[in-house]
């Protein structure tokens, strides 16, 4: 049998998932050979570009890209099962479903390795949740506007997806406690508020000042939920009894955020893609590209290095937890064709002991 990879495709900036989600079934996706013209800022790109930026970077936060680039392995875990499994009944187009399944199972199995099965299982289904919702959202337009409401007046919601994703918000209570699961269930808030945005005409059309340098990372704050993924590092059973973590969850956010800015932008400029953050800082700084792709590590070094610091003092066995995670959801990254990652041809430089969703699951906290 062939060996394919699924290339996801998303058109906008989304941290963890992605905006207006669609997946295709390629056989080994085309490198870039030349580099092309950024019409947004009349620069031209080449992959040299990234590569002498991230290849330091990623060696000083000690991550060493993968020898395999493949979600074959994901494919197999009791956690894509169980998806798979579990939202069969919503399988009306195969490639785009099992694509939801392996993007959602990639997210728990490499970011969240130190968590129980059980929780990752419940992870992979808010990130299923997401992916459905988002790609759907024009037809449950009626039932997203009233999601909220619903909500807070406990009447069922008319979708089955939106049922199931006010459910799977319900059970967060189960694995983390209140003032983090209160928090992951804002960041699910913000997401279905960010989408009524992003579908709204009014809103699409809405001239974007080129001061506004807020605005467009202050919305996708709200579509990339990347609070509530920060607050999934640290489920009850294993969370600091003094939540000394708090401290650092807006760094973690920022981390999230900014590392898919930095590892997305390869592939952003071999599309021609300049609706993203890295164009609009540029423009608003009056900087070039390279030299804001260079801020941005240096501002992510700084911060990784902050939030080390802040859990060294106040609970040092965070600091793995942490670590796992930076480096799974850089692994995310790499071993997602979507990214085209591997066109850099960054070499691994040692074994990196966090790959543990490589091997069986099912013990591994």
């Amino acid at each position: 049998m062939e060996d394919t990879s699924l290339y996801l495709v998303f058109t906008s900036a989304f941290p963890m998932v992605g905006i207006k989600f669609e997946a295709r079934l390629l056989s080994n996706p085309h490198s870039p050979t030349s580099t092309r013209i950024d019409a947004f800022v009349q620069e031209s790109y080449s992959p040299a570009i990234c590569k002498s930026i991230m290849s330091p970077f990623l060696y000083e936060i000690g991550y060493s890209p993968p020898i395999a680039f493949s979600t074959s392995d994901i494919m197999k875990s009791a956690t894509y099962r169980a998806l798979y499994s579990e939202f069969s009944t919503f399988n009306d187009n195969q490639k785009f479903f099992q694509a939801t399944c392996t993007t959602a199972t990639a997210i728990a199995e490499c970011s969240y390795m130190h968590n129980s099965p059980e929780v990752r299982l419940q992870i992979a289904k808010y990130s299923w949740c997401l992916v459905y919702i988002e790609d759907r959202a024009a037809e449950l337009l009626p039932g997203l506007m009233k999601f909220q409401e619903g909500l807070f007046r406990t009447r069922r919601q008319e979708h089955a997806i939106l049922q199931i994703f006010q459910d799977n918000l319900t059970d967060m209570y189960k694995w983390w406690d209140p003032v983090a699961a209160n928090c992951i269930n804002v960041s699910a808030l913000d997401f279905i508020t960010g989408l009524l945005v992003e579908e709204d005409q009014v809103y699409r059309d809405m001239p974007i000042s080129d001061a506004a340098s807020s605005w467009p990372y202050a919305l996708r704050r709200k579509t990339g939920s990347a609070e509530a993924y920060a607050y999934m590092l640290f489920p009850e059973d294993t969370c600091p009894k003094t939540k000394a973590h708090t401290q650092v969850i807006e760094d973690i956010n920022i981390i999230i955020n900014l590392m898919n800015d930095l590892l997305s932008y390869h592939k952003e400029a071999l599309n021609g893609d300049t609706n993203n953050y890295i164009h609009l800082r540029a423009r608003s700084a009056g900087k070039a590209l390279p030299e804001v792709l260079q801020d941005i590590a240096d501002e992510l070094r700084a911060i990784n290095a902050r939030i080390v610091n802040v859990l060294q003092v106040t609970h040092p066995e965070s600091v793995k937890t942490y670590k796992h995670f930076l480096m799974g959801y850089t692994d995310f990254h790499f071993c997602s064709p979507r990214y085209r990652l591997k066109d850099l041809e960054l070499e691994p430089w040692k074994e990196m002991d966090h790959r543990l969703y490589y091997e069986p699951r099912g013990t591994h906290r």
